[in-house]
Order: structure tokens, then sequence, then C-alpha cells
């Protein structure tokens, strides 16, 4: 069985024991079915995992006790950045799951004019709090030791008057005239990716990003969903600069 991997929030010292949060008792607990004696690694998003073991376990909580730091990193050489326009529902939770573990360091949500989803203060930021927690559990399962960061939800123009510092700006756009192979093949310190919504992006919004220095790529010669733009583009990124460079 492989060994699970649990996101705990808090400081990890080797030899400490500690009861674990409801949320990972009730997976290791209820879902995993593990009890005293079972190994666990856990990591908190500060580099590393830590080797830990269960000691205590019982219908209310879970004790482990830490066993030792593990210097694991599993970072991509890049760092890439990925503005998100919102997409309805489980669409944008796949492009979260799926950009993590793609490599992705910082996600930007995005309101875009022809974007279907319009949401209050309330709900913006509702919203990025369940999409940290799906970063947290894609980071869980891929093996990454540092959480991605979810930035709060920005409409497009703000968007544009904040952009991050990036050696390479890009977008997708189906009537641009080069991809990803004409790209430079030496690799950038940091990538801005933006992907537009299920509409696409408004003209006056790929003028924009024009002006601000965002190239636009063809992906092949379909119309790819917002989610599978995401998955496509991060992909290219990683297969041409990254990680993925050498694994084919």
């Amino acid at each position: 069985m492989r060994i699970p991997r649990i996101f705990v929030p808090a400081s990890l010292l080797p030899g400490v024991e500690f009861e674990l949060p409801d949320q990972a008792h009730r997976h290791l607990a209820q879902v995993l079915k593990l009890s005293q004696g079972h190994q666990l690694h856990l990591f908190n998003g500060q580099g590393g995992e830590y080797a830990a073991e269960i000691v205590a376990s019982s219908r209310r909580q879970t004790i482990v006790k830490i066993l030792s730091h593990l210097v694991i990193d599993r970072e991509t050489s890049i760092v890439i950045t990925l503005a998100q326009c919102v997409s309805k529902g489980p669409r944008m939770d796949f492009v979260m799951q799926k950009a993590t573990e793609l490599g992705v360091s910082v996600i930007q949500p995005v309101i875009s004019k022809q974007g279907a989803v319009k949401l209050d203060a309330q709900r913006m930021q509702k919203k990025q709090s369940h999409w940290q927690g799906v970063v947290h559990s894609a980071c869980e399962q891929s093996g990454r030791n540092v959480i991605p960061e979810v930035r709060a939800v920005l409409n497009f123009e703000a968007f544009l008057q904040n952009l991050p510092k990036v050696d390479i700006c890009l977008f997708l756009d189906p009537l641009a005239d080069k991809g990803f192979s004409e790209l430079p093949v030496e690799p950038p310190s940091a990538v801005l990716l933006i992907i537009g919504p299920e509409g696409g992006f408004a003209t006056q919004e790929i003028e924009q990003l024009k002006m601000a220095g965002f190239q636009g790529l063809k992906m092949g010669p379909r119309v790819l969903r917002t989610e599978t733009a995401a998955l496509v583009a991060l992909s290219a990124c990683q297969l041409r600069w990254g990680d993925l460079s050498n694994s084919l």
C-alpha cells in the first residue's frame, strides 16, 4: 500500500507527537481505515516532508509521532503563474487540481468580460478558500511539498494593472500564427500564462493582452475548452522548458 501523504499547516519537528486535524483524521481513519502502527508522510508546505507513525487512533482522533525529516524536492525549475479565467463549477476545480500536478507555482483567478461566472466579495472569498483546499489535496496526491498560492480573484483590468515580473507572457489564441515550438529554447526563469473563459477572450481583451506584452499562441487546429486549454498549455510549457523535457 502506498504511504499516504497528509498536509498539516503547522510546525513539524522530529520526535513530536500531536493530534491530526479533524479532516486528516477522518480521511485516515474512515476512508483509508488506518490505525495504530501505520506509517504516513506529513508536509507543511515549507519544504521536504516528514516520516511519521500513528501511535493512537480512535473514532474521534488520530495521534501521530514524527520520526524524521526527509529532504525531498519535487518542484519544477521554472516558476509558472497561471492566470485562469473563472469557469463554472467543477471545471475550475479541475484546473486547480491539474495545474498543481503540473507544477504551477501561482494560480491567479480572473473574471473576464465573456466569462459566465459573476462573484460578489463574499463568494470570492469562499471560492478562494475552497480552491486552496483543492490545491492542498492535489499536493498530497502528487507528491509536492510546496503549496501553490491561490490568489484573490481579480477582474481583467485589475489583473493587467498588477502583472508579476516574469520573462515571458503567453495566452492562447486560435488565430495566432505560431505555436509553442517557435518559442525560445532557452528556459525562462518565470512564465505567466493566461487562459480565457468558456466563451474566449473578447476582442478588446486580446488587444489589451498584446499591448501588455503577451504573445498569442495557437494550440493545434481545434478549439479547446477552457479547462483543457490550461492542461495542454501547462504541459507544453513543461515539455518545452521544465521537468517534462527530459522525460519523453
